[in-house]
């Protein structure tokens, strides 16, 4: 993996546009080290095709759980036994009201949703991960991109070349090389890929970076302007 230097960070500063938020900007060489160090070692540990298939099962358990819990529950309902319920979380809590239990009931119905739609991401296709190493590096660029200029980022392709080209073209191309040592290979294949999926909404096109380093650093307050 390349290692981020000042150099490489002054280029990156020198490809921005103008007129950015100096309190962001100031952040940008922390959030690409980290994101170096932490974000993309775990994505690669991730990706690997018996981590994946690990990580499928789990999501898999969960959902299918949930579902149990979820349909348990209802029949509970049904046959009037919630009352059993609530008489012990009351006793335990002190206060239960019907919205806390409905809570409950939409809170797993999500759950299941959201485990099966993330296990659909470790879904192997022709013995490789569907969500792979590329897809998770590249939505993390997007994120990082769209958090520094607070425009989204957008494919542009060339009339004339045919080649990618832009704002968000010469971002992705400087964090790709540091993320692989191998320049901007790949990256054009990841990016219209990526592209496509936002073009017809597919789940699973963002990544939660940025909100992952406001939990992990509150004092640097990402998202304050």
């Amino acid at each position: 993996m390349a290692n981020a230097n000042s150099g490489d960070l002054r280029a990156l500063n020198q490809i921005l546009p103008a007129r950015l938020n100096d309190r962001r900007l100031a952040l940008l060489p922390k959030i690409v080290d980290e994101w170096r160090q932490i974000d993309l070692p775990r994505h690669r540990s991730i990706t690997s095709s018996r981590s994946a298939a690990a990580s499928f099962k789990r999501l898999e358990l969960i959902k299918t759980n949930s579902k149990r819990l979820s349909r348990a529950l209802h029949a509970a309902r049904q046959a009037d036994d919630e009352f059993w319920i609530s008489r012990e979380l009351t006793s335990r809590d002190g206060m239960l009201s019907e919205s806390h239990l409905n809570d409950c009931y939409t809170m797993l119905d999500e759950l299941a949703r959201a485990a099966g739609q993330a296990a659909e991401n470790f879904r192997t296709k022709r013995g490789r991960p569907r969500n792979d190493l590329a897809a998770l590096v590249l939505m993390d660029i997007v994120a990082i991109y769209e958090w520094i200029t607070g425009q989204p980022a957008t494919r542009r392709v060339g009339r004339e070349t045919g080649q990618d080209e832009g704002p968000f073209w010469r971002f992705a191309s400087r964090l790709w090389a540091l993320a692989f040592d191998k320049g901007t290979e790949g990256l054009s294949s990841a990016m219209k890929t990526w592209a496509a999926a936002v073009k017809k909404k597919e789940k699973g096109t963002r990544s939660p970076l940025m909100a992952n380093f406001d939990l992990r650093h509150p004092e640097w307050q990402i998202f304050r302007k």
